[in-house]
């Protein structure tokens, strides 16, 4: 028995000034020379966009609610992504199961696949200026092995994904070392170690693996000299002191929403381009990040970004870093995704015509976010493995938005409403 050891790994947003010159060269493909028809954005929205709202959404209620943990950070459209790989050759209730943990309506086809297409082109080709954000996936096959030919034109066609060989059945411990090296590459290393020891076995047949970077500014930067350390509360009972950045964001470049039914207000901030919007979700009670993110679903947070409404907003923010890791395998489990980890289940004969009964083994997903003055940069990475076995309003008052206590964050691309990072932070000490 033959095991496809799904391995999800890495989110990453760090603020930071600049952009790597080796960067623009990354991402360039023969994939993104190629001419497309033009993107139905309202349909991306809806079939891809909507549905990784939802289930980042669910993940969020799942990974989120761990008070002993300072912060917790995710990447909803790689952990997806990844999965997607996968499901593209599931068949059956597999299939089926996948689907549904996913918010899709089935295992894409035709026109989803070209809608996939222009969503990757859109997040992963390179940009004349502004936000960089590079997507890339990659197939590490075991060397001698045959996948499905419509599966691999596929992966090639529509995910931009090359394949490459390795030996896991001879030298499983080079191959985890050659795999973790191009997710650094990918992510700036900023993601590394993806794999762990002793994860690739000579019982590995196939890793699909997905890296996602994001580095920009802000349209409307913090000044350094305004950073000045001040109060955040944890909890109702203790304090910390942490520098704070603070600015007059103008109705241009920041948006705000005041959802006073559901108990928080949310502020948008945009990046340089307009690429993509960093939105920071504040409850109003001190303790109240919990119940916040049990009524966040995927229809809230449409709702929350259909309320913005371009403010003058007086900001304060507190500088952060956070790092996570994740083995996913039974919050996707809770999520209704189960035949694709059970061995006697589990049907991915659409990539190896069932050869090798492959079935998932691992989901591991590590992330990592930090935000400072400048701008913002980020970094996906997942591995699939299979193993054997406009103009501005008229002016109103500004608005406060003190950040003094747990709040919530995700970052979104503006055209797709798809969700590349989010997370929480309970203490950016």
């Amino acid at each position: 028995m033959r095991a496809l050891t799904l391995m999800l790994a890495a989110s990453l947003a760090v603020l930071v000034v600049g952009r790597p010159a080796a960067a623009q060269e990354l991402f360039q493909s023969e994939f993104c020379k190629r001419k497309l028809a033009a993107a139905d954005w309202d349909k991306v929205r809806r079939e891809l966009g909507q549905p990784t709202m939802g289930f980042g959404a669910r993940l969020m209620q799942a990974v989120g609610s761990d008070a002993d943990e300072k912060s917790v950070v995710f990447s909803p459209y790689s952990v997806s992504a990844a999965l997607a790989l996968a499901m593209v050759g599931a068949r059956g209730t597999t299939a089926s199961e996948l689907a549904e943990g996913l918010g899709r309506g089935g295992v894409p086809t035709g026109t989803t696949l070209m809608l996939e297409e222009q969503l990757i082109r859109r997040i992963g080709c390179p940009r004349p200026r502004g936000t960089l954000v590079g997507l890339a996936n990659r197939l590490f096959l075991q060397k001698g092995k045959k996948i499905v030919p419509e599966y691999a034109k596929t992966m090639r066609d529509n995910y931009d994904a090359t394949v490459g060989e390795v030996d896991f059945a001879k030298a499983a411990e080079a191959a985890r070392k050659e795999i973790n090296d191009w997710v650094a590459r990918m992510t700036m290393r900023k993601i590394t170690d993806l794999l762990a020891p002793r994860a690739v076995t000579a019982d590995t047949r196939l890793i699909l693996v997905n890296a996602l970077y994001l580095k920009g500014q802000w349209a409307q930067a913090f000044a350094k000299a305004d950073t000045k350390v001040k109060a955040f509360k944890t909890d109702l009972k203790k304090t910390v002191q942490v520098p704070t950045m603070a600015v007059r964001g103008l109705p241009l470049d920041f948006t705000f929403a005041e959802r006073k039914k559901e108990g928080y207000r949310a502020v948008g901030m945009r990046l340089d381009d307009g690429m993509a919007r960093v939105l920071i979700l504040l409850p109003e009670k001190v303790d109240g990040l919990d119940a916040m993110i049990e009524a966040l679903d995927g229809a809230e947070i449409d709702n929350v970004l259909a309320a913005l409404a371009p403010r003058t907003v007086d900001l304060s923010l507190p500088r952060f870093k956070a790092q996570s890791s994740f083995d996913l395998r039974s919050v996707l489990a809770g999520m209704g995704i189960k035949a694709a980890f059970d061995a006697k289940k589990a049907d991915f004969s659409g990539i190896d015509q069932g050869q090798d009964r492959l079935f998932i083994g691992t989901v591991a997903h590590k992330a990592y976010v930090a935000m400072d003055e400048a701008g913002i940069e980020g970094a996906a990475a997942t591995a699939v493995g299979m193993a054997a076995g406009g103009a501005p309003p008229k002016p109103t008052a500004p608005v406060e938005f003190k950040v003094d206590h747990p709040f919530a964050f995700l970052v979104v691309d503006e055209l797709s409403r798809l969700v590349l990072f989010q997370g929480v932070v309970r203490d950016p000490s």
